[in-house]
């Protein structure tokens, strides 16, 4: 019940915010002319009226969810299922670290411009945690914020008491969110996912917790003694609620702004017939975001994720390392599998017979 409570809580905070209008993301590709332009035109025919494709595509894509949830909680699973959703115990180790180094290139990309939106030259033009949010806007008065992302991103490349660096971005953040308000609604989730994971996990091997700072040694206990699927949980649900946000608010509400992407730029395939692909990648985003938050085939979808963010950087002026924060978050889910707060439901019961089997083995061994 609790992990239910909390899934559906979230997703209402999600629907709540979205409220204004878009500035964030598809900035990183669009100029903001073209993106007033597009917006004043009339929506797609496939989202106004009942049309053929459409119901086929809604049909498909609700079709499969309810089978993946009906497979997933109310049935006995089979193993292919336990295989595509269990965790890779030997590799979790990594979890922290990939999330450290994909997090601190985030900070230090931003701060120096590296990864600038479309109409921006490289190095020229500093943001705060993502490209489209500008330093530049905020004034003069701000501009101290480059030199804390630098400092605060080395920190984590470094590993060095990384517990109290994750604190200082959960102030980031939500400075971030005060400072530029919905833009950074699109990343706010993931953000805070990962802040959560680190908070609680630490940096992983070879990194400072404690040593240097034995004042804090009982609190640094207290969080070594949360177990690994809390953290992972929270991950999961709050990076599955940023991809249904981004698909509902971006290709739902605003879908001209994808159908002129693909235009615009041509991309293979999807540029033919750009009002239908719109739909399907909406669709795709949203049943891969529910299919992550709810822990349901939580690798499949993790892949695939990673193959549409590449695909799309390869035909978009995006660059490979614009989403490595979400990278991170992805490896993660590959690594770890989906965590959770309690054993409920059929599927984590026969996880754990399994996992008890394994550990009677190993002791009469």
């Amino acid at each position: 019940m609790t992990q239910r409570f909390i899934t559906v809580c979230l997703v209402q905070i999600v629907t709540l915010s979205i409220s204004t209008p878009a500035l964030a993301h598809e900035r990183w590709v669009l100029t903001p002319d073209q993106m007033r332009i597009l917006n004043a035109q009339p929506k797609p025919e496939i989202y106004t009226s009942f049309t053929l494709m459409g119901s086929l595509v809604l049909g498909f894509f609700g079709s499969i969810l309810m089978f993946l949830i009906y497979i997933h909680y109310f049935r006995y699973p089979d193993k292919w299922l336990l295989m595509l959703s269990g965790r890779m115990q030997r590799l979790v180790e990594w979890i922290q670290p990939l999330l450290r180094l994909t997090l601190g290139w985030t900070l230090i990309a931003s701060a120096i411009g590296l990864v600038p939106r479309l109409g921006n030259s490289a190095m020229s033009y500093p943001t705060f945690l993502a490209p489209d949010l500008e330093l530049a806007t905020l004034g003069p008065e701000w501009h101290w914020l480059i030199w804390a992302e630098l400092v605060l991103g080395f920190w984590f490349m470094f590993g060095l008491w990384t517990r109290i660096a994750s604190f200082v971005l959960l102030f980031a953040i939500h400075l971030a969110l005060l400072l530029f308000g919905e833009p950074f609604m699109a990343y706010y989730p993931t953000f805070l996912g990962i802040t959560i994971y680190l908070l609680i996990r630490g940096g992983g091997r070879g990194t400072m917790e404690t040593r240097a700072l034995p004042l804090l040694q009982p609190i640094m206990e207290w969080l070594d003694s949360i177990p690994m699927r809390y953290s992972q949980y929270m991950l999961r649900v709050l990076a599955g609620v940023n991809f249904i946000y981004l698909g509902l608010w971006f290709k739902i509400l605003q879908p001209n702004l994808s159908v002129g992407i693909l235009d615009i730029y041509q991309v293979p395939i999807l540029s033919e017939a750009p009002e239908f692909f719109t739909l399907f990648m909406a669709c795709v985003e949203i049943v891969a975001g529910i299919a992550i938050m709810a822990g349901i085939l939580i690798r499949p979808a993790s892949l695939f994720l990673f193959f549409a963010f590449f695909f799309f950087a390869t035909f978009l002026p995006e660059g490979y390392d614009s989403h490595l924060a979400f990278y991170g978050v992805l490896m993660a889910f590959l690594l770890g599998g989906p965590g959770r707060l309690e054993a409920t439901g059929l599927y984590e019961r026969k996880v754990g017979k399994r996992v008890r089997n394994k550990r009677i083995q190993a002791a009469i061994k």
